[in-house]
């Protein structure tokens, strides 16, 4: 650990929780204990049981504004991406937001994220997986820093709207 007990700054989004098919958050938040936390976003003090052994957290229980979740992004070393049930084998939003802010992120896997991302991505399947590349990337900021322009340059050039809008058309108009 860091000369004040943590090794960063790990920003979790509850409302990027759901009870998905890798990793509970209540296993998962016990996994950062040893991390210096933020939860920020609406409903997050329900979690207060789970971390109650962290030394240094941050809760935020609230809605949280675009610029908000931006700002956070920013001044955060690590985000934590968590995908909701729904997303079986896609991200969710947040991981696009979270690039095209020059943010470096820790993504749980889901099957089409590192291609989404040229394999750029960082993921991680389990609470010691993550808890390892937290350990590792705090200690190489010169890795954070290459895989946050990799994935800037994927998100603003390969996932913009005019992207999809003409990924849509494309399918629309070749399979009739």
């Amino acid at each position: 650990l860091s000369g004040d007990g943590f090794w960063g700054f790990l920003n979790i989004f509850s409302r990027a929780f759901g009870s998905g098919p890798n990793i509970s958050k209540s296993i998962l938040l016990s996994a950062l204990a040893d991390f210096k936390l933020t939860v920020a976003g609406p409903e997050s003090q329900k979690y207060a049981y789970t971390i109650s052994n962290h030394q240094d957290i941050n809760i935020m229980d609230k809605f949280l504004s675009s610029q908000e979740v931006g700002a956070l992004y920013n001044r955060s070393k690590i985000v934590l991406a968590m995908h909701h049930i729904q997303f079986k084998s896609d991200p969710g939003p947040r991981i696009y937001d979270a690039a095209a802010c020059k943010a470096f992120q820790l993504v749980e896997f889901r099957s089409n994220v590192p291609k989404l991302f040229n394999n750029k991505i960082i993921t991680f399947q389990s609470p010691v997986d993550l808890k390892n590349k937290v350990k590792y990337y705090l200690t190489h900021p010169d890795k954070r820093a290459e895989n946050i322009e990799e994935c800037y340059e994927i998100a603003v050039h390969q996932h913009t709207y005019l992207e999809r809008a003409a990924e849509i058309l494309k399918t629309v108009f070749t399979t009739h």
